[in-house]
């Protein structure tokens, strides 16, 4: 692989030619560095061997913002005057004209260009050609990829590359890749001078400066040092305003920078395009994005084009080229303004909107948007000197609005001022850069005429700081201290910006919505390949149908029945139900025949899949053979469907049953179960506990099984699942072992083509594959105040729904469009008593404790659909953005550091999607801890009682206490709250205090039981202290030794 190249003007880019620094086969060699033999021969190769010598001109004082760069674009930017009086609020600082050197020479710099970008090279021939001088490249792939490190700079200082190339040139310009210079700017701290690059360095910012850099916090911490000390041959330019501000942003670096924009120029002659083609929009957009569904759905008329579209001149043929920016700044956007292209850009409000909604993707939107208000004026798309020539559009509409208008389009005249004034910020530019060389010593000339060094190029500026009150750290303590500041900042930023997206995705419209999930559905590698049907060729009301059959399977056609789960058949007379269920009936035979043997479903299609998984739970209750024996209401409702069917139609639906039970879940049937019956035998034993960790809840989970069995005297048995063989190390499954009715299992033993992921999405796997028929799941961190046999055999609830659910505590109201968008016709339950679908909250569920009794049919149906939601395909991009913790779930996909809280809400949808009844424990998780000052006010815990007011189990670790240690907080308990639910739907939860408090709510219950708030504030009964006591005493032996000296001693 090449990576020098030399020749006049740059050369080719990428090709090998000889010269000062041409690939010879010593250089290659090179690479192994330690050889200084074959360093010393390629010295004696390298032609000039003197070192320039120069002086750089003192720093004067700031005075101004970056904005009087903007300032000089006055007469160009008459219709931008809005955004210039915003700019001039802005704070940053900026140099008065840089005096003149003393002495300058005419003689010719030797320019080494240090790059990987073939766009970048093309510009720089530009510059450097009009400016009268030559360059040589030096590609540095050859040192590794994108994002180098300290330690592997240092051995690249160390092994003398540094040295040798900068002893060889004046100039290293260093171009789209800062970190691969990372020798040479690092370099420049070194303590021995002789270490340090004698060259001119000059960072050329054109992307990222950070890009892919592991040890971002030490490269900060170099690029403040670099900026603080600035040595007299190092020189910062930027393309954009953007990549001074991000550095700014980072790394509390403000250096001196020159805006000195590219020149637009393109090689690529034109190429002929269709006659019909010249009357439309060209759009060069991702074919499977939101954005480009919605345009089909709204018919808006443009050419669609995958690849390159052959250069501005080509582009310049077409009416127009809309652009849906996802980079802050493009080549392509310099030179199509500096070929005169009509550029049909979103507004920074539609933009904005667009990516709130999720409906396009741009990449440094979490960095950009910092800058708050303004941050579109640090994006070149909507920077003053460009924005007279773009046309901006304010949603789809208007978009559609002006290509199809009869009015002229280019109103502004683009095609002919676009270029004039492009040229003439490209000619500030090259003044711009002779300014740079000037202030190093060289003498050179703009288009063969003389320049005036200061004169007509753009003056430098400083980037303001996040704080404008702070000034630029000067010690290394200090940069620390900011920095930690800094990140609190950012992390703050995050989150806000997470709510905001949150709250735009509330307005989300349907077509949006429709836009939005079809690129879900796409964004999978798979999805040329996968199940298509056309739902619109079976009907539009194939939902509607699909909830009639569920209805009437759970019995609900009966007159006496009262209060119905469901709902879609009340007040039918039996006539028109005959009828509706014959429609129903033909409408799913339509659906599964559709359904060809070993297809391949995309998972993130939530409209198909849903009607697919009701298909199935239909066909399931309809052909049950094998199967435990439904109940009298239910076989009543069986029999009288399948009456109503053919013999063929029986047929179809008993092999098509088979052939959906493989396709929607293939991880359950393909290792060690076959058929859902196989599944359903698995279950062998009557009842037992289940819990599910890794290496990091190990000790809680231990800590639990032990009270279980120590305190509260259970002996039911508990499976712990883990996933993967690193999920769970060795020496903790033996210790779990050790345990009396304690067994270990590792999921991918049971079922096939799972992710090893570490977080709640295991749950739903592990209590499908126990072999318990009557389940309670238990997180790791619950602390149980009653027998785990008390409940599953006292429960009312349970035994009449076989699930037993608990409402979580509720922060703020919610939104139930997008689920209500797939999940149609949600049952009544969920619309009277629920809180999620009336928008009350978006916190349905606590998941931390929960009963199933899997020798009913539908709760494994509905167990087989909660896991196909918590797949990581199906989730990510939808569950995590709208349902519960939607705002720690969108931080946590792109920046890692916030978990997501999980899987809880996934259960009722599962549920509710298959219309299989549930219902929750009527009051809302409380706290358990001591009194606050307000009446009616516990803070602590979530703590959960029973459906008879019974205080239940404590989630100690809940949000707000997670650093709660027990032997500490089981001190101070003193009370409970249970806040009963009303038509708010959420117990007053205080954020502000960790750990948090809940006040009982005052209104009036909606629940026949449930006790007035008044008294749901309870003292803690002498028996249930006793329970803590004994925990706490546990916790402290535990921790005392260590869990092993525990177990040596007392098992």
């Amino acid at each position: 692989m090449s990576f020098c190249t030399v020749g006049s003007k740059g050369g080719d880019f990428g090709s090998v030619s000889g010269g000062t620094f041409g690939c010879s086969s010593v250089l290659q060699r090179l690479v192994r560095w330690r050889n200084l033999r074959l360093l010393l021969v390629l010295i004696v190769v390298v032609c000039i061997m003197f070192l320039t010598i120069w002086r750089k001109s003192e720093e004067p004082e700031d005075t101004n913002p970056f904005r009087k760069y903007v300032q000089q674009h006055e007469a160009e930017r008459s219709d931008y005057l809005a955004v210039q009086a915003k700019e001039q609020q802005l704070s940053a600082n900026i140099l008065t004209p840089v005096p003149k050197p003393v002495s300058m020479s005419p003689k010719k710099p030797r320019i080494l260009y240090y790059n990987r970008h073939s766009a970048c090279h093309a510009n720089m021939v530009q510059i450097t050609s009009r400016l009268g001088l030559d360059f040589e490249t030096f590609n540095p792939g050859f040192l590794g990829g994108l994002g180098m490190n300290g330690n592997r700079a240092d051995d690249i200082i160390n092994d003398g590359l540094v040295r040798l190339i900068c002893d060889a040139v004046d100039i290293i310009i260093v171009a789209d890749t800062m970190p691969d210079a990372r020798p040479l700017i690092q370099s420049l701290v070194r303590e021995t001078p002789k270490e340090r690059c004698k060259a001119n360095i000059v960072l050329e910012l054109t992307t990222r400066f950070d890009w892919g850099v592991p040890d971002k916090q030490e490269y900060y911490r170099l690029n403040w040092q670099l900026s603080s000390s600035a040595p007299q041959n190092l020189y910062w330019v930027t393309n954009n305003a953007f990549e001074p501000l991000d550095l700014s942003y980072e790394a509390l670096a403000t250096p001196l920078f020159r805006m000195l924009r590219p020149t637009g120029h393109s090689t690529l002659e034109p190429q002929n395009i269709p006659e019909a083609d010249k009357n439309l929009a060209l759009c060069r957009i991702d074919k499977h994005s939101a954005v480009f569904a919605m345009m089909q759905q709204m018919k808006i008329p443009f050419k669609h084009i995958k690849g390159g579209y052959g250069g501005p001149k080509t582009l310049a043929q077409y009416k127009a080229f809309i652009e849906f920016p996802y980079q802050v700044s493009t080549m392509k956007l310099y030179e199509n303004l500096a070929a005169g292209i009509i550029m049909l850009i979103p507004s920074p409000e539609f933009l904005r909107e667009l990516i709130e909604k999720d409906l396009h993707s741009f990449g440094p939107w979490d960095k950009i948007a910092r800058a708050g208000k303004d941050w579109h004026i640090y994006m070149d798309y909507y920077s003053p000197d460009i924005a007279p020539y773009v046309y901006y559009f304010r949603s789809f509409e208007h978009l559609k609005e002006l290509i199809t208008s009869s009015a002229p389009l280019d109103f502004k005249n683009v095609r002919t001022e676009a270029p004039k004034a492009y040229e003439r910020l490209v000619k500030r530019a090259l003044h711009g850069w002779a300014d740079l060389f000037g202030e190093m010593g060289y003498q050179v000339s703009v288009d063969g005429k003389a320049h005036k060094q200061g004169e007509d190029g753009p003056e430098p500026y400083r980037a303001p700081l996040y704080n404008p009150e702070l000034s630029p750290p000067k010690t290394n303590q200090e940069w620390n201290r900011e920095f930690q500041k800094l990140e609190l900042w950012k992390n703050k930023m995050r989150t806000d910006r997470a709510q905001l997206a949150t709250e735009s995705r509330k307005q989300i419209t349907d077509q949006e919505m429709d836009a939005y999930m079809l690129s879900l559905e796409y964004k999978n590698p798979s999805a040329k390949t996968v199940l298509k049907i056309d739902l619109d060729k079976i009907g539009t009301d194939i939902d509607a149908k699909l909830v009639n059959l569920l209805d009437f399977l759970n019995g609900e056609a009966e007159d006496k029945l009262s209060n119905p789960f469901g709902g879609s058949l009340v007040g039918i007379s039996a006539l028109e139900v005959e009828k509706i269920l014959s429609a129903g009936l033909k409408t799913l035979h339509e659906i599964v025949m559709a359904v060809p043997s070993n297809a391949i479903i995309e998972t993130s299609n939530y409209s198909l899949i849903s009607k697919l998984h009701r298909s199935f739970r239909i066909l399931n209750q309809l052909f049950h053979d094998g199967l435990p024996t439904l109940s009298i209401a239910a076989n009543k409702s069986v029999t009288h469907l399948t009456s109503l069917l053919s013999k063929q139609e029986i047929s179809n639906f008993q092999r098509k049953k088979q052939v959906l039970q493989k396709t929607l879940y293939p991880w359950a049937f393909s290792l060690k179960f076959t058929t859902f019956p196989s599944l359903m035998s698995s279950f062998s034993h009557l009842k037992g506990i289940v819990m599910t960790f890794g290496n990091a809840g190990f000790e809680r989970g231990l800590l639990t099984i032990l009270h279980l069995r120590k305190n509260l005297q259970s002996t039911l048995p508990v499976e712990v699942f883990y996933n993967g063989k690193t999920d769970l190390d060795y020496e903790f499954i033996e210790a779990l072992t050790r345990l009396d009715g304690v067994t270990v299992k590792n999921l991918q033993d049971v079922f096939s083509g799972l992710e090893e992921e570490r977080n709640f999405h295991n749950k739903p796997l592990a209590i499908l594959a126990s072999t318990f028929q009557k389940v309670m799941y238990l997180d790791s961190d619950v602390i149980l105040f009653q027998t785990p046999e008390t409940l599953l055999n006292s429960s009312i609830l349970f035994k009449s729904h076989g699930t037993l659910f608990f409402k979580g505590r509720a922060y703020e109201p919610g939104n139930s469009k997008w689920i209500r968008w797939f999940l149609k016709f949600p049952s009544r339950m969920s619309e009277t008593m629920g809180r999620f679908m009336r928008d009350l909250t978006k916190d349905e569920m606590d998941a931390s404790l929960m009963l199933f009794d899997k020798t009913r049919v539908d709760v494994v149906n509905g167990l087989l659909s909660a896991v196909h939601l918590n797949l990581r395909e199906v989730r990510e991009g939808g569950l995590d953005k709208h349902l519960q913790g939607a705002v720690k779930c969108t931080i946590f996909i792109y920046y890692a550091n916030i978990v997501c809280l999980g899987d809880r809400d996934t259960y009722w949808v599962a549920f509710e999607l298959l219309r299989i009844p549930y219902t929750f424990v009527p009051t809302v998780a409380g706290a358990i801890g001591t009194c606050d000052e307000r009446p009616y006010t516990v803070c602590g815990p979530a703590s959960h009682v029973d459906e008879n007011q019974h205080l239940l189990h404590v989630n100690y670790h809940s949000e707000g206490t997670t650093s709660l240690e027990i032997s500490d907080w089981t001190k101070t308990v003193t009370h409970y709250v249970f806040p009963v639910d009303n038509a708010q739907g959420f117990g007053n939860v205080d954020v502000t205090k960790q750990p948090k408090c809940v006040t009982a709510s005052l209104r009036n219950n909606s629940y026949e039981g449930v006790v007035a708030a008044e008294a749901a504030v309870v003292k803690v009964s002498v028996k249930d202290l006793e329970v803590l006591e004994k925990l706490r005493l546990l916790s402290m032996e535990m921790g005392h030794n260590g869990w092993e000296h525990y177990l040596d001693n007392h098992l």
